[in-house]
């Protein structure tokens, strides 16, 4: 009985992961930014711009705030959304690091997102001293791998 009860939960475990959209990195992300995002589903509330994901990976943000959202033609929004996911100050003016996740997409009136179709940056700022440079400023690009 007790096998019976681990197979049931190692294939129901495997059919949510075979259920979730993931995106990979292109190139080599630093250790601090996750190489895969994945979710099992988005929303977008399209009265305050909010992206809500779903999905068992603790990596992917549950929301996202609004950056834009415009009409794309009378059935659906383009909006864009981001969510600071590293943010790291040494002292008050010593090295920083912050990565910020911005995802790009379309829904339909209701706010229903094709997680398919999305389009995932990470832009990546790292300072010396954050009093005294400028941020030296990398954009990691992820695509859909499933």
């Amino acid at each position: 009985m007790k096998s019976f009860l681990a197979l049931c939960l190692i294939v129901n475990s495997s059919l949510i992961l075979a259920s979730e959209t993931c995106y990979k990195a292109e190139t080599k992300t630093p250790d601090n930014i996750p190489q895969t995002f994945c979710l099992s589903g988005a929303s977008l509330d399209v009265n305050s711009g909010e992206l809500s994901t779903t999905g068992s990976d603790q990596a992917t943000p549950k929301t996202l705030k609004n950056v834009s959202l415009i009409r794309n033609t009378e059935d659906s929004y383009k909006f864009v959304t981001t969510k600071t996911i590293y943010d790291y100050l040494e002292t008050v003016c010593g090295e920083s690091i912050l990565a910020e996740l911005e995802i790009k997409g379309q829904s339909d009136v209701y706010g229903q997102v094709d997680e398919k179709t999305l389009s995932l940056t990470v832009n990546y700022e790292t300072q010396n001293d954050s009093c005294h440079s400028m941020p030296a400023t990398e954009s990691y690009s992820y695509k859909l791998v499933k």
